[in-house]
Order: structure tokens, then C-alpha cells, then sequence
């Protein structure tokens, strides 16, 4: 019991780390077409 226990705690520590990187993946995405769509919108109003 205790075993499987410890490996349950090394599965969810591996989960949430993967979720912190794909979510900081996302913000990463996200700021970049924020800015794409900026420097679009700078370009044509010049």
C-alpha cells in the first residue's frame, strides 16, 4: 500500500510540472500573437 502510495505522489508531482510547462507554453503562445497581431495593426496604419 505504502508503495503504490509514494508512486501516486511521483505521478501527480510529474502531472502538475507537466501542466506548468504546458501552460507556460500557452502564455509564451499567447504574448506572441498578442504581438503579431500588434505589429500588423502598426503596419497598417503607417
Amino acid at each position: 500500500m505504502h508503495h503504490a502510495d509514494t508512486r501516486i505522489k511521483r505521478v501527480c508531482r510529474i502531472f502538475k510540472a507537466d501542466l506548468f510547462a504546458i501552460h507556460n507554453d500557452l502564455a509564451g503562445i499567447t504574448s506572441r500573437l498578442v504581438n503579431y497581431r500588434h505589429t500588423k495593426e502598426n503596419v497598417h496604419k503607417r
